[in-house]
């Protein structure tokens, strides 16, 4: 990106190539969701507690993926570059729909997928689009922990979540070296 909202070389200091999600089974997990229709990225984010530091401090590790329906991806792929070929090539990293808009039903079946490995606390959610996509878990027959978490300065009442604080808890964490993010070439861009 043109403007990175965290330096290069902080960033690349957190990421680590070797970090597998399967070493994570049963262990417990919170689910990040950000959903969008056509235009932007759908993003699912799952965050676990990985160890302690030498102060005592928790350590984590996350994973993200992106979701993009075709016409948005060619769309970014003529505006900003080929390199969103190499991207699309890890289906754990972006996942083309080959539909105009991101299929949720796909998203809410693949969040039930791997949440079945791990022991999800809970599903922080921006609201947009949300109860279209609970209804798909619904549909599925599944009923996970779920809270808001609003994009703005706002809290809700059932959640203590707020925009603003958790992008500053996880520059903390990426500052502190105190968090370790799957490699994706997605969110480095």
């Amino acid at each position: 990106a043109e403007n990175a909202w965290i330096e290069k070389e902080l960033w690349d200091q957190v990421v680590d190539p070797d970090l597998d999600i399967k070493d994570f089974k049963g262990k417990p997990c919170t689910v990040g969701l950000d959903l969008s229709q056509t235009r932007d990225m759908t993003a699912m984010a799952f965050v676990f507690q990985d160890d302690v530091d030498e102060e005592g401090r928790p350590t984590f590790a996350a994973f993200v993926k992106g979701y993009l329906p075709k016409p948005s991806f060619d769309e970014l792929v003529e505006n900003d570059g080929e390199h969103w070929h190499r991207f699309a090539e890890h289906p754990d990293h972006l996942e083309i729909f080959d539909s105009k808009t991101v299929r949720t039903d796909e998203v809410a079946r693949e969040l039930i997928d791997v949440a079945s490995s791990f022991d999800v606390d809970q599903i922080a959610y921006d609201c947009w689009l949300f109860r279209s996509f609970e209804q798909e878990l619904e549909d599925l027959g599944v009923d996970l922990p779920v809270v808001e978490h609003p994009q703005g300065w706002n809290r809700r009442r059932n959640s203590d979540l707020s925009m603003p604080e958790s992008i500053n808890a996880l520059e903390a964490l990426i500052l502190e070296e105190r968090i370790r993010i799957q490699l994706n070439p997605v969110l480095g861009y």
